[in-house]
């Protein structure tokens, strides 16, 4: 999967391929919600692009998508169907982040049960381990709540 500069970067390039922006700062202001220097400083740095500035792109791209839905040129609709392009593809990382964070998500909560249920002297044998996983995660929760 790519990284979220990649997609920032992807991005970029493809809305001043269709002339939505000219410059990074132009980007980085209109589409980001950013300073003019964001998407050079985030570039130089190799830092990691936040869900924030994620959800800021994709709500512009929607905003965007709706200003020009209804045109009806030729050209305007060509770049409707362009936006619509790169959004999707900033959906697609979008849910493929979620995905990839929610199954880490549930390993950690799975280990943490497996390892209460190991220290609590339940069974730990697979069926065993599985038929107290339940128990586990509502002993974890209680704890975390208390």
């Amino acid at each position: 999967m790519m990284s979220g500069i990649e997609l920032l970067t992807q991005t970029y390039e493809q809305l001043s391929l269709i002339g939505a922006v000219t410059t990074k700062a132009e980007f980085s202001i209109e589409f980001l919600g950013k300073s003019p220097s964001y998407m050079t400083s985030v570039q130089a740095r190799d830092r990691a692009v936040s869900d924030v500035v994620l959800e800021a792109l994709e709500n512009t791209m929607l905003a965007e998508i709706r200003r020009t839905a209804k045109s009806e040129t030729t050209e305007m609709q060509a770049f409707n169907v362009s936006l619509r392009r790169i959004h999707a593809k900033i959906e697609m990382y979008r849910a493929e982040k979620w995905l990839r964070e929610a199954a880490h998500a549930r390993m950690n909560v799975i280990a943490t049960a497996a390892t209460i249920a190991t220290n609590e002297g339940w069974e730990t044998d697979h069926s065993g381990l599985l038929s107290q996983m339940p128990a586990a995660i509502y002993w974890l929760l209680g704890r975390a709540r208390g």
